[in-house]
């Protein structure tokens, strides 16, 4: 009888191996044990403060028996409780924030272009679906079970945390940089892969706390746009500063965008270029401190853009929520022939609506906190106000 052990069933297959048994992660019982046998149990047993760090790492390693073994070597040296804190601090901050399910990897995947020379979708699903099958195969992705019902439906898998780290130290130059280096970001299609501007329809920056700027660019040539991104999400950016348009129209660039998701920016103080955007049905601003204005007329291009009517043109849904610098959405009075909800919600400083009573001829609702309403001095407050509700 030969034993042999892989890493991957597909060496089981080659070797046409009788029988198979996986190794599974280790129940924390089981880990805790381990551990404690290779760090030093009775090193481990001397201070409460060292055991509860002991713990706090063991379930961090989720039962992987290499990780475990490795960490319990590394922590023989430490012979403090601050040193053993540290470690675990390091430890924990490998939790994911989202498990995506395998038909948006397999897209993320399409838009970065990494699933190539494919004749339709059908195909590049299937591509992607046997690309993850490998990875489960070589315990390099694990299968996940839905979170609700709802998903119940649902393919989910997601990296073991201690794989996740490796890669993402691979990716930031061994530990040489990080995602919390970028103060600047520039975004174009070649950037995002070569399918971006037919396959990316979602896209979203989030958890960047250093990033300052944000630069739209089509890199000199002025074919490239993302006609087919419809969402778009900027969130958790605190100190993004500018959004720059560089060389290039918002409304050549995004043509298509339906969806747009602002919050947690807190360094913005303008979003000026949200009104150019052609197609635009649903705005959401959430939780943006500094944030003063929406848009104004201090350039050129806006003051056309007025003048044509085509300032938030297709616009339907507005909601605006905790931004407590907000004075006015714009200066003076807009035609919004599609607009219908609008949620104002907060300590807002906001006292006007940019509406008038031919301009918004299609509103149906706006859900606003009284206290909000209560300040307003709008000229137009009493002729709307049917169609106020409190919240």
């Amino acid at each position: 009888m030969v034993v042999f052990t892989t890493c991957t069933e597909k060496v089981c297959a080659f070797m046409e191996a009788n029988k198979k048994i996986k190794m599974e992660c280790l129940g924390p019982d089981v880990s805790w044990l381990l551990f404690k046998e290779k760090a030093g149990e009775e090193f481990i047993a001397s201070d409460n403060l060292i055991q509860q760090h002991a713990k706090d790492i063991v379930r961090e390693c989720a039962g992987l028996p290499l990780t475990l073994v490795t960490v319990e070597k590394a922590m023989r040296t430490k012979m403090t409780a601050q040193e053993w804190e540290y470690v675990a601090s390091m430890v924990r901050k490998s939790k994911y924030q989202s498990i995506p399910d395998t038909n948006d990897l397999i897209e993320c995947w399409m838009g970065h272009g990494l699933l190539d020379d494919f004749d339709d979708l059908n195909e590049a699903y299937n591509k992607g679906g046997i690309i993850i099958g490998n990875l489960k195969e070589a315990c390099l992705l694990e299968s996940v079970a839905p979170s609700s019902w709802y998903d119940e439906y649902k393919s989910y898998v997601k990296l073991h945390d201690v794989i996740r780290d490796l890669a993402l130290w691979i990716t930031s130059d061994c530990g040489r940089t990080s995602k919390d280096d970028f103060t600047s970001i520039s975004i174009s299609p070649s950037q995002l892969g070569s399918n971006s501007m037919t396959n990316l329809h979602e896209f979203e920056i989030s958890n960047i706390e250093s990033l300052q700027e944000l630069v739209m660019t089509t890199e000199g040539d002025s074919s490239c746009c993302l006609s087919h991104l419809i969402k778009l999400s900027l969130q958790y950016l605190p100190h993004l500063k500018n959004v720059i348009w560089k060389d290039l129209e918002t409304h050549f660039f995004l043509p298509g965008l339906v969806y747009l998701q602002i919050s947690g920016c807190n360094s913005l103080t303008n979003l000026r270029w949200t009104a150019h955007l052609p197609r635009l049905k649903e705005l959401r601003i959430w939780g943006c401190d500094k944030l003063e204005i929406i848009t104004k007329a201090c350039d050129d291009a806006t003051k056309v853009n007025e003048e044509e009517g085509n300032l938030f043109k297709s616009l339907k849904f507005l909601d605006l929520r905790g931004n407590p610098n907000l004075e006015c959405i714009y200066k003076g009075e807009l035609s919004l022939p599609s607009i219908e909800t609008v949620i104002l919600i907060g300590r807002d400083k906001l006292r006007k609506l940019p509406l008038g009573f031919v301009s918004a001829k299609n509103l149906k609702t706006i859900k606003v906190s009284s206290v909000i309403w209560d300040n307003m001095d709008w000229a137009h407050k009493d002729h709307f106000s049917h169609l106020a509700h409190f919240i």
